[in-house]
C-alpha cells in the first residue's frame, strides 16, 4: 500500500489515500462484526463487540469525505 502511494501522481495522492482508508474500514468493520458474532475466545468477542462502533463511526466518517 505504501509502494502504492509512493507511486501515485500527485495531484491523485488525496483520492488514492482516502480510497485506501475506506477499504481498510470496511474491512476492519467486517472482520470485527464477523468475530463479535462467530469468535470462539470470549474476551476477544467481547473486545471485537465493544470496538465495532468506533470503526463503525470511522468508516461513515472515511464515507462522508467523498
Amino acid at each position: 500500500k505504501l509502494a502504492r502511494l509512493r507511486s501515485t501522481e500527485t495531484a491523485d495522492f488525496d483520492s488514492t489515500y482516502m480510497e485506501m482508508q475506506e477499504d481498510a474500514h470496511d474491512e476492519a468493520v467486517t472482520l470485527f462484526r464477523d468475530y463479535a458474532e462467530n469468535g470462539d475466545v470470549a474476551a476477544l468477542k467481547t473486545f471485537a463487540a465493544n470496538t465495532l462502533p468506533v470503526l463503525q463511526q470511522h468508516e461513515k466518517m472515511t464515507n462522508r469525505l467523498d
